[in-house]
């Protein structure tokens, strides 16, 4: 293997993909305002990955090298809101 471009790397990675999170108000908080519920909540995806970072990769779930591949790692996306019932 001395002559050879050949590389052997452990990529064993753990991700969170998928979270969300939900809160109900009690009735009793938001009925004096005329609200018959109110539920806040966020989302998040591809939130936090733990892999060994002496490996060339930008993401171990696409096994793109850093140093020769366009591929990014995946977009972290965050969604906050509320839904509201009058």
């Amino acid at each position: 293997y001395a002559y050879s471009s050949a590389n052997y790397f452990d990529a064993s990675y753990f991700r969170i993909k998928n979270i969300a999170l939900s809160y109900r108000v009690p009735i009793r908080w938001v009925s004096k305002a005329g609200i018959s519920s109110l539920r806040l909540y966020c989302q998040g995806e591809n939130v936090l990955t733990f892999w060994h970072k002496n490996v060339p990769l930008l993401d171990p779930e696409s096994g793109a090298l850093a140093a020769t591949s366009p591929n990014l790692p995946p977009a972290k996306i965050f969604i906050v809101g509320l839904q509201l019932s009058l």
